[in-house]
């Protein structure tokens, strides 16, 4: 389980409603792919999306608002 932020680098358009492939969710706007692990672009990992931290317990996932960017 993997939680990055909702906004592409390129124009803002939310990652909401892109498409899932494996672990890259690519923005519905214009292509750009970015993988849910590290958040960086394949193939351009200056360009990435903030992290979020995740915990599963009990079958709850719980996301913290610490965004980070370090890969």
């Amino acid at each position: 389980v993997h939680a990055i932020e909702d906004s592409c680098p390129h124009a803002g358009s939310s990652l909401a409603g892109g498409t899932l492939e494996g672990a890259v969710v690519r923005c519905p706007t214009h292509g750009l792919p970015f993988d849910v692990c590290s958040g960086r672009m394949p193939g351009n990992p200056g360009l990435a999306v903030a992290r979020y931290p995740v915990q599963v317990e009990s079958g709850r996932v719980r996301v913290g608002t610490q965004a980070r960017k370090d890969g």
